[in-house]
């Protein structure tokens, strides 16, 4: 499924543990299931599970997000049409999971706007989770209603926006398997986790059942966020403005200056929107 951007997140349930997680968006919930018994064959990037094999990695299974109650078309229905049925057709096919040679990670090849989407991770024995991701080829599209904030976005922003206390990420450019792989052992040295057991379709759920809380914990504050950031905005116009301008500070002065100041925090919605989603320290500690 494509990386949330956190753009689409409104509300957060509780997690519940096993094989089955929900979290919502908008008004609906987001699930992880084992769906290995009856996957079908094909794959999105079957030469990148190939190459991962080939360095030792074991395939252990496929995973699908189900979205409720409105399915994947609920959740398209936001796009324009051509992004739409992209989505909609990429979301048939589960994600492929494999653990590492060594027990020390999973990876998962996925489909990611017409892009692979290869990650590495780990969860370490003292609750980290150190993530190495191939650099995305394509910035991901937005609802129709967001399309006026795209042109302030950017590809690596996008990509590190779950980056926080708790959860390292790094982004590797240009990497085949084997540099992704040995730029992830590299990370988890650097890091200096002890990973868990990565050895289970189970284990790999209940990673990303935290992994997807986290980021929809960082969601959540987005919207308070921006709007600080909206107020600070006004409120630094309106300082300078009075110093600057004397006859601001009459009564007809004030009111033309308030007007101004908001008009101008309007305009920047979009941009503060957009970059605050940036600002890592926002984003709480990942559990």
């Amino acid at each position: 499924m494509p990386q949330p951007t956190g753009a689409d997140f409104r509300e957060r349930r509780t997690p519940r543990s096993g094989s089955f997680y929900s979290a919502s968006v908008g008004q609906s919930s987001i699930s992880y299931r084992d769906v290995t018994a009856n996957a079908s064959a094909t794959t999105h990037f079957p030469e990148w599970v190939v190459a991962l094999e080939n360095l030792g990695f074991v395939r252990i299974g496929r995973v699908q997000c189900v979205l409720h109650p409105d399915g994947i078309e609920g959740l398209a229905a936001d796009y324009g049409p051509e992004d739409r049925d992209r989505l909609i057709a990429a979301e048939q096919v589960p994600t492929v999971v494999l653990a590492a040679p060594d027990g020390s990670a999973f990876a998962d090849v996925d489909w990611l706007w017409g892009g692979p989407s290869v990650r590495i991770r780990t969860l370490s024995t003292d609750g980290r989770l150190v993530s190495t991701h191939r650099a995305w080829e394509f910035m991901p599209p937005w609802p129709v209603k967001l399309q006026r904030a795209t042109r302030f976005r950017t590809l690596m922003g996008e990509q590190r926006l779950s980056a926080a206390r708790g959860r390292s990420l790094e982004i590797v450019r240009e990497a085949d398997a084997a540099t992704l792989w040995e730029a992830h052992r590299a990370h988890l040295t650097r890091a200096g986790a002890e990973p868990e057991p990565h050895d289970t379709v189970a284990g790999y759920i209940r990673l990303s059942e935290r992994a997807i809380e986290h980021e929809l914990r960082s969601a959540e504050r987005m919207p308070v966020a921006s709007l600080a950031v909206g107020i600070a905005v006004l409120g630094v116009f309106l300082t300078l403005a009075l110093l600057l301008v004397p006859a601001a500070s009459s009564a007809l002065g004030g009111v033309a200056l308030l007007v101004s100041g908001i008009a101008l925090v309007w305009l920047l919605q979009f941009p503060i929107v957009a970059w605050v989603r940036y600002v890592r320290w926002i984003r709480p500690r990942f559990r």
